[in-house]
């Protein structure tokens, strides 16, 4: 079983490598680019995780990340992602919701323990 994650992002070339990045490491991978389509394709996967941008045009990622927590979904991972990350954005992340922060350019090691730690989830929901 692999872990499915969602990703929100306006930058398609970041979207891309990052989409990339997920599927190499085992996971599936939906993509949207920008905050209106996230609740109808994070309701047709049903994502163990979100990875989110917060710098979004049209609506922020806080915006994005309050509407698919109001959603009716499964419990999932929330993850920040942002080229801004100090101390301040990281306390604004963790008060909105946000279960992590990723900071840009992207850190694939960070990426490396999400999805091992997604997977570790995973077996446990299945031995209970």
């Amino acid at each position: 079983m692999h872990p499915r994650i969602l990703v929100i992002d306006d930058h398609e070339d970041g979207l891309q490598m990052l989409a990339m990045l997920l599927r190499q490491l085992g996971c599936f991978v939906k993509t949207c680019s920008d905050g209106n389509e996230c609740v109808e394709t994070a309701s047709n996967i049903l994502p163990h995780a979100v990875v989110l941008d917060l710098a979004m045009p049209e609506h922020d990622g806080f915006e994005i990340a309050e509407q698919l927590l109001r959603a009716d979904l499964p419990r999932f991972e929330l993850v920040a992602m942002s080229g801004y990350c100090d101390a301040e954005m990281q306390n604004r992340c963790q008060k909105a919701g946000f279960n992590r922060f990723l900071a840009k350019p992207m850190d694939v090691e960070a990426l490396r323990s999400l999805v091992i730690d997604l997977k570790a989830n995973m077996r446990l929901k299945v031995v209970k």
